[in-house]
């Protein structure tokens, strides 16, 4: 947790990360967000778990032979976050975004 939150601080620092139209409410409230240690909703990605524990999964290949199941369970996990999230959508936009620089910053 610790390496996280000194590399999201580093990027929530910078003054290149938020643009000018970005309001100071929003910066704020997604600082806030990006630093909280606790959970919006428990992750539930049972083909993950499945495939980190060496069961290959078949029944969800697509005609082309590519599992769709991760794929349709990120979405159902993003709609979930969506709903409980305490961010305007502008606010998860902008989450997004500095979750993408943090990712940049590591990448470095």
């Amino acid at each position: 947790w610790r390496g996280y939150y000194d590399t999201a601080d580093v990027v929530l620092s910078a003054a290149k990360t938020f643009g000018r139209k970005d309001s100071e409410e929003d910066k704020q409230a997604v600082r806030e967000y990006l630093l909280r240690r606790l959970p919006v909703l428990p992750i539930r990605l049972s083909t993950l778990a499945s495939k980190a524990n060496g069961s290959p999964s078949l029944s969800n290949m697509a005609n082309d032979g590519v599992d769709n199941s991760l794929h349709s369970e990120l979405e159902a996990q993003k709609l979930l976050f969506c709903e409980a999230s305490t961010l305007s959508s502008a606010q998860q936009k902008l989450a997004l975004r500095v979750l993408g620089y943090i990712g940049n910053y590591c990448a470095k």
